[in-house]
């Protein structure tokens, strides 16, 4: 319900705001959330200069490119499409995956599903470590 409606609001956006501002609003306040999210947790923020640059190109591709063509989009095309276009994407990111890194999907679902039963593995009690 509420990624359904994140659409909506892009099409009230258009009539107020330029779609560049837009997006540099909505990724502003999904910075400053995500920073203070990290640091609650104590997660590191820490990135070489390599990963700087990867993250640049990354972010400039899948999202300021993409979401500036959606919102251009949502000028002249029903939310309702674009939204199953969006969703679709995963198709060609696969596909350039595998062409470029040479990643196949079962393989990354593999991969994910190693992790995710790692992460949900209960943690031995304390009894039970204290235990010959």
């Amino acid at each position: 319900m509420i990624w359904s409606s994140t659409w909506l609001v892009i099409r009230g956006q258009l009539d107020i705001v330029p779609p560049a501002w837009s997006i540099t609003y909505r990724f502003g306040i999904a910075m400053v959330a995500m920073i203070a999210y990290a640091v609650a947790t104590g997660a590191s923020l820490r990135l070489t200069w390599r990963q700087h640059g990867l993250a640049i190109v990354y972010g400039i591709a899948q999202y300021a490119l993409n979401y500036y063509a959606v919102y251009l989009a949502e000028r002249s095309v029903t939310s309702g499409l674009i939204a199953v276009v969006f969703a679709l994407l995963i198709v060609p990111n696969a596909l350039l995956a595998w062409v470029f890194l040479r990643q196949r999907m079962h393989d990354l679902v593999r991969k994910q599903q190693r992790h995710t039963q790692h992460r949900d593995k209960p943690e031995p009690s304390r009894n039970d470590r204290d235990m010959p």
